[in-house]
């Protein structure tokens, strides 16, 4: 009688997927044009959070020349105001910018003459809140 004969069979090996490729890193942008939509974001977050004087102080830090000024931290819209008396004109309209988006009628923010006479960046600022507006009050 012939002995049975057992057949092997070969498991196929699945061919191995390529590695992946590490992951990327996230690209930190720091133009300054960048930075100012970014603190613009930053600060209308922080307003639908309903965390206004904290979006006022954002939002003015989208305001490269208000980096110094007097009022910001902690908020006290008045001694900014009074601080951006004795600016120049841009930097004012800057500071009534900000106080404005708390309380519109007290700080009489001019816009026509505020786009006219800002630099690039700062009608950035100006442009990326208005195109989600947001106000503290």
């Amino acid at each position: 009688m012939p002995e049975p004969t057992v057949e092997n069979k070969r498991s196929k090996k699945k061919p191995k997927a390529p590695p992946s490729p590490p992951p990327k890193k996230k690209v930190v942008d720091n133009r300054p044009e960048v930075l100012v939509q970014k603190a613009a974001a930053a600060a209308r977050k922080l307003a639908a959070n309903g965390e206004h004087t904290e979006a006022l102080q954002m939002m003015a830090q989208a305001f490269e020349k208000l980096d110094e000024a007097e009022g910001i931290d902690p908020w006290e819209p008045g001694t900014l105001l009074t601080w951006a008396s004795s600016q120049p004109r841009p930097v004012e309209l800057m500071a009534r910018f900000v106080v404005s988006l708390e309380d519109p009628d007290d700080a009489r923010f001019p816009i026509h003459e505020a786009l006219k006479s800002w630099d690039e960046l700062s009608r950035l600022a100006f442009a990326t809140w208005a195109i989600r507006a947001w106000w503290a009050s």
